[in-house]
């Protein structure tokens, strides 16, 4: 249990027997008012948005989280194909599921899948991805930011 001061954007946490993860935290104290964290959550379940505002002492589930190394492999329509490194165990993640990290992810490539009891919650892209352009419009004389 992590009091609500402790709460940070990228915490996966557990709020009334569901998954969410934290995409913005606001301290906030009006006047002479108690203060109070003002969040943007995400239901991992159903993909819904939602702003909660707990007080600074109100106490909060962390989820606890088992992080794998896998391997992408291929996609088949919706579904892309990952392989756990260490014991080769192979999941499937839905494109809403991988968002826009889906531009990026190579063939082969190894990124961390989070967990929570046994089922993908999150994805973390590597640190670094090479890619190379393909295509791209053809330049303009004059056609910079400062030309007017």
């Amino acid at each position: 249990m992590i009091n609500a001061t402790q709460i940070r954007p990228g915490m996966i946490i557990v709020y009334e027997k569901d998954l969410y993860r934290v995409s913005s935290v606001n301290h906030l104290t009006p006047g002479n008012k108690r203060g109070f964290m003002q969040t943007k959550m995400k239901n991992l379940r159903t993909g819904v948005g939602t702003e909660r505002k707990f007080r600074s002492e109100d106490r909060l589930e962390q989820a606890m989280l088992e992080t794998r190394m896998m391997q992408y492999l291929y996609h088949e329509g919706d579904l892309h194909t990952f392989m756990d490194t260490e014991n080769y165990e192979q999941t499937s993640l839905a494109a809403e599921e991988i968002g826009d990290l889906l531009f990026y992810l190579l063939p082969n490539q190894v990124v961390e899948i989070e967990f929570f009891e046994g089922k993908p919650v999150g994805i973390s892209p590597p640190s670094t991805v090479d890619l190379e352009v393909v295509e791209t419009e053809p330049s303009l004389k004059g056609a910079t930011a400062s030309a007017s």
